[in-house]
């Protein structure tokens, strides 16, 4: 299931713009992916990456991982995570 979930990240980094076409891998439905990046770095090429289904509250967090050109990013360090990144059950290597 993990790598289904990796693949939701190649997609979004491959065109951002096209996240109704997207599935999730758990609970099947179209549409329901949602994600941000929140850059480490001053240039905003390295962060991390949070990646969920607003239906069925499940994603992955990856760290370490390049964000792409004209995707969803916080950099505002005001802004509270919880507030705009809802609670999910994250999906891990170890889940088939």
């Amino acid at each position: 299931m993990f790598n289904k979930w990796l693949m939701i990240y190649s997609n979004i980094a491959d065109n951002p713009l096209k996240m109704e076409a997207l599935k999730c891998p758990n609970c099947k439905n179209m549409g329901t992916i949602d994600y941000y990046f929140i850059p480490y770095t001053i240039n905003n090429e390295l962060g991390s990456a949070y990646i969920w289904c607003n239906d069925c509250k499940k994603g992955i967090h990856l760290d370490r991982v390049g964000i792409p050109k004209n995707t969803k990013i916080i950099i505002d360090e005001s802004i509270k995570l919880d507030e705009v990144i809802p609670s999910f059950k994250e999906v891990t290597p170890e889940e088939k």
